[in-house]
């Protein structure tokens, strides 16, 4: 009787061990790399539960650095200029050259450019000469050089190309994945991006496959499902199956003097018909009895139009909130926008009160 219960109490023991063992298999995980760079848990942490905090240019003293959403300052000012911040790096001048910070003010990219560089879909571009097109990333490495008469910002991971008379488009490594073929092309928006060739017109996907023909003479990217497209001189827009959703009606040239002219935002199009602008929802009704003389797309609810030479803004009823009386208003981004006052800048919140007083 004593031997089979030390048999069994023997048996138990070597189930708990192997049981033990094998926890240690699931838990135990070998070093990485070091060449591997991974997130320590207060890291992950600190990445995940720390809120994003916008940072915005501000001039005081004739330097600028930057400010919070509660007014602190965050960057001691200290740049001959600043832009906002965009993709996590902001471009500031230092001694007359420009270069780029990161949110806590540390220079990634040393100023070496007499121009901004501007980052799109992460790549900003530059013309060393007329037909060399170069792209560098966000520390400040050139990645890409091309042959070209013209190329685009990068837009969902494809650029547009002009070799010689003819458009096709490049990916981020600058190899050629849409062969140079049609005598118009446009950034790619929503998957799609319009071309035209000496027979048709539409939208093709980024195989370059004609997906949505169309019947028209020019068109704009899609946005928000619906893209501009121009009819025998009149303006209207279709889905994304090609369908009509509001008729060809306004009379109108599309163009690229205002990049938000056209496209819908916030369920709104800016749109421009004799020299004026107004907005239409997405029924193609006009939204304000009032024809602005300048107009910026809709930006959290609200839009920066220009009536009698002063900015303000108006919601999506098209209703005047903010009366206009600033030199330039600027979009709306996380409840506030940056104002210009005659040579002074600053910024409001949604009530059209200043969270930073104009300031040179």
């Amino acid at each position: 009787m004593a031997k089979k219960i030390s048999i069994k109490v023997t048996v138990i023991l070597a189930i708990l061990i192997l049981l033990l063992w094998s926890a240690s298999l699931i838990f135990v995980a070998e070093e990485p790399p070091s060449h591997i760079n991974l997130l320590r848990p207060a890291d992950v942490s600190a990445a995940i539960y720390q809120p994003y905090v916008k940072l915005l240019p501000v001039k005081q003293n004739g330097k600028w650095g930057y400010i919070n959403k509660n007014s602190d300052v965050v960057i001691h000012p200290q740049y001959e200029e600043a832009l906002d911040f965009a993709g996590g790096i902001a471009p500031v001048k230092i001694h007359s050259k420009w270069g780029y910070i990161n949110r806590k003010g540390r220079v990634v990219i040393q100023p070496r450019s007499y121009d901004v560089w501007l980052f799109y879909d992460g790549l900003a571009r530059f013309s060393p000469n007329p037909t060399t097109w170069n792209y560098v990333n966000q520390r400040g490495r050139t990645v890409i050089r091309v042959t070209a008469d013209f190329a685009n910002n990068f837009s969902e991971g494809l650029a547009v190309v002009k070799i010689g008379r003819w458009w096709g488009y490049i990916n981020k490594t600058g190899r050629v994945v849409i062969e140079p073929q049609f005598i118009g092309a446009e950034d790619f928006s929503e998957g799609v991006a319009f071309v035209k060739t000496t027979s048709e017109a539409g939208f093709i996907n980024k195989r370059g496959k004609m997906v949505i023909k169309c019947s028209c003479d020019w068109a704009k990217q899609f946005s928000e499902g619906f893209a501009a497209v121009s009819v025998d001189g009149k303006i209207g827009y279709i889905n994304n199956k090609g369908e009509f959703i509001i008729n060809p009606q306004f009379i109108a040239q599309i163009g690229n003097d205002n990049e938000g002219e056209w496209l819908f935002s916030n369920d709104r199009a800016l749109i421009k018909i004799r020299g004026k602008f107004n907005y239409i929802n997405r029924q193609g009704q006009i939204i304000s009895q009032t024809m602005f003389d300048e107009g910026r797309k809709f930006s959290d609810g609200l839009a920066s139009i220009t009536l009698h030479g002063k900015d303000g803004y108006i919601d999506v009823t098209g209703q005047i909130v903010i009366e206009p009386k600033f030199t330039d208003a600027y979009d709306f981004n996380d409840g506030v926008a940056k104002v210009r006052v005659e040579d002074r800048w600053g910024y409001i919140d949604k009530t059209g009160s200043y969270i930073w007083q104009p300031s040179e």
